[in-house]
Parts: structure tokens; C-alpha cells; sequence
């Protein structure tokens, strides 16, 4: 019954990891799927890495999904959240603005203050919560599509086939 928020990422400084767990708060709880030792960290639940289809059915029971990173391309498991319509928290990164905009995610700066309040505000939005879960949903339809995946594959090797030809 309480708003779960969850990471899901290797501990290295790049992940954010430090970041989503000084968000820490009363008002909701985190959940960490991580290789770090948590002995004695109460701050989050932290459970070690799992099966996908494990990990796909705790995405689909969260609230939202937290990656703070930095330094990445766009990382699978933000696809993975938003193809669930699980509203996601993130840090912008380089050619993030080609795949969503700020109706799809919540872009925050690294840091567990900035990560505070907008779990907080999604906490207390659940209309906010599902505006973004649906856009977030649509956004990976439109980027992320199996269908649409193989369709510009199909055409690259087209290409390449056609100026190998020549």
C-alpha cells in the first residue's frame, strides 16, 4: 500500500546509486535491485540482481523508476520502465531529448534532493503519476517497438546490401 520507488543498477559511481538512496523518506519506500552489500543501509530494500522476467514483474509493482545516472547511452532498463508505464525520475544525458520529453519522464539533477522532491510530488500526484505512465507507455511504443526495430534493421541491411551491389 505504500509508493515504491525502485533502482535497478551495478554500484559504480556513474549509476546514481549513492544519489537515489540519499532520497531517502518517510513518505515512500525504495527499492534497490544492486550488487552492493547492504548490511546495515535502512534506507532501501536491496535485493541482488534477478531473472528478467523477475525483474519485469517488480517493475510492473512499483510506483516509479529511479536511474540518476550519468555518462550513459540510453540505458535498456528506462525502455524496459516505460514500455510497463512505470512514470520515470532520471538525469538528462546526451540524446535523451530524442526519445522523450519532460510530459514522458522527470528529468532531475543528480542528487537526492532534486530526487526527493519529485518522488514526493509523484507521491502526492497520482493523477501526475498516470499522465506520465501513459506517455511514458506511448513514448516507448513509438521508440522502442519490436516491429519498428526490425523494420530499420530490415532497411539498413537493405542499404547496405543495395551499395554493395553496385
Amino acid at each position: 500500500d505504500r509508493f515504491l520507488a525502485l533502482f535497478v543498477g551495478r554500484d559504480v559511481p556513474k549509476k546514481g546509486l549513492d544519489h537515489f538512496l540519499a532520497a531517502a523518506d518517510e513518505s515512500y519506500g525504495l527499492v534497490a535491485v544492486t550488487d552492493r552489500v547492504a548490511e546495515g543501509d535502512d534506507r532501501a530494500r536491496f535485493l541482488p540482481f534477478m531473472r528478467h522476467a523477475d525483474l519485469q514483474r517488480l517493475l510492473a509493482a512499483v510506483d516509479a523508476f529511479v536511474l540518476p545516472s550519468v555518462g550513459e547511452g540510453f540505458p535498456v532498463v528506462i525502455q524496459e520502465a516505460l514500455a510497463l508505464g512505470v512514470p520515470v525520475v532520471t538525469t538528462p544525458g546526451p540524446g535523451y531529448d530524442r526519445y522523450l520529453s519532460p510530459e514522458e519522464a522527470v528529468f532531475v539533477d543528480a542528487g537526492g534532493e532534486a530526487i526527493r522532491t519529485e518522488l514526493r510530488r509523484l507521491e502526492a500526484d497520482p493523477e501526475l503519476r498516470a499522465r506520465l505512465a501513459e506517455r511514458g507507455r506511448l513514448a516507448a511504443e513509438r521508440e522502442f517497438d519490436v516491429d519498428r526495430f526490425v523494420a530499420a534493421y530490415e532497411a539498413l541491411y537493405e542499404r547496405v546490401r543495395t551499395v554493395a551491389a553496385k
